[in-house]
């Protein structure tokens, strides 16, 4: 400082000033922390650039100096402020980091594997129901499908596509602070049977045996026959579909059944064959049509049989024919009746085999 007088006398004298540099402690942040989180510096939430040689205060004591070292589960959440004391006659500079702290999900469980069928649909998948957050269902891996409500824990699922294993997760979540949890259930889906088909109906004396039974061989699964209904018998080979069928009991129509199964669940396919046992006896000799050389006559080939008047008891022959010879002695029988001879009727029958060689009236 220089100070001159009227006489031109000169006079100075000099004065220090420091200037301190005012404390910076940066600018306000946000923490939004899952509570199994990691610990984490709060130093590193504030803005600016702030001095590192402040300290820090709140609602519970932090570790790791001007770092301010928050522990979640240990420290509370609030608002912690962080001071930078700074030279007099500076006035220190303060921020604060506002700490949140959020819950993580419920752990997601699920219940255990299943196994269906192609386009089939799961029982309840077994999801649980989170206390804290929610669930959603997503296909993993392995096909596609729906589920009856993606939301619920025990949804279940419809397979549209896919050979599998499809691998479902169930994935419970909260914030984005807490990670989300997840849980699988593995499906296996199995093919259905080969579709079921089969002959047409048949017609068999009894006791014989029919045509193959035209079942289909399965290129999935494996075929069966069954008896349904209508009599009993036996298969050829029950598990060949050609397989032909001896009747052994029962007035039928017998009903078969070849059935192809494949793995559970899948449902199996069926098919049925009506088979009809022939009963017909048109000469009413006591011989079904399918078995009588001679249907339209009474007896059998080689069996004695009535050639009619004026012939000896014949011979049927191979053409079905009932061949006999000439009578060559003439018989006279005589009848004496009381009243009306009109009411008199006679046969004439061999003896021994009973065939009839001549009958009349009067």
């Amino acid at each position: 400082y220089t100070f001159t007088d009227g006489n031109n006398c000169v006079s100075s004298g000099t004065t220090s000033v420091t200037v301190n540099t005012a404390p910076n402690a940066g600018t306000n942040g946000t923490l939004t922390i899952c509570i199994n989180a990691a610990a984490t510096n709060l130093f590193a939430q504030l803005g600016g650039s702030p001095d590192a040689t402040g300290s820090w205060s709140g609602p519970s004591v932090l570790a790791g100096g001007n770092l301010g070292t928050f522990t979640p589960g240990t420290n509370l959440a609030g608002v912690y402020t962080y001071t930078v004391i700074g030279l007099a006659p500076c006035a220190p500079s303060t921020a604060d980091v506002t700490i949140t702290i959020d819950q993580p999900p419920t752990t997601a469980t699920v219940g255990g594997a299943q196994t269906i069928c192609v386009n089939g649909t799961t029982t309840g998948l077994g999801g649980n129901t989170p206390s804290v957050g929610t669930g959603a269902w997503s296909i993993v891996s392995g096909g596609t499908g729906t589920f009856s409500d993606a939301t619920s824990g025990n949804s279940t699922f419809t397979h549209t596509g896919g050979a599998g294993p499809i691998v479902l997760r169930w994935t419970t979540s909260n914030t984005a602070s807490c990670p989300n949890t997840s849980a699988d259930v593995t499906l296996t889906v199995n093919d259905p049977p080969t579709t079921a088909t089969v002959g047409g109906a048949q017609t068999i004396c009894a006791n014989t045996a029919t045509t193959g039974l035209g079942g289909n061989t399965p290129s999935v699964g494996t075929g069966a026959w069954s008896i349904v209904s209508g009599g009993t018998g036996t298969f050829s080979d029950a598990s060949a579909g050609n397989s032909t069928f001896t009747h052994t009991g029962g007035a039928g129509p017998i009903v078969l059944r070849w059935t192809i199964t494949s793995l559970a669940p899948c449902a199996a396919s069926t098919a049925d064959v009506t088979v009809t046992i022939n009963t017909t006896d048109t000469d009413g000799d006591g011989v079904i049509n399918c078995l009588d050389n001679c249907p339209n006559l009474f007896g059998q080939i080689g069996e004695a049989c009535n050639a009619g008047p004026g012939f000896v008891i014949g011979t049927i022959n191979s053409n079905c024919e009932c061949i006999g010879q000439v009578c060559t002695t003439n018989l006279v029988l005589d009848f004496q009746t009381d009243a009306n001879p009109q009411q008199i009727s006679w046969e004439l029958r061999g003896s021994g085999t009973n065939i009839l060689a001549q009958s009349g009236s009067g």
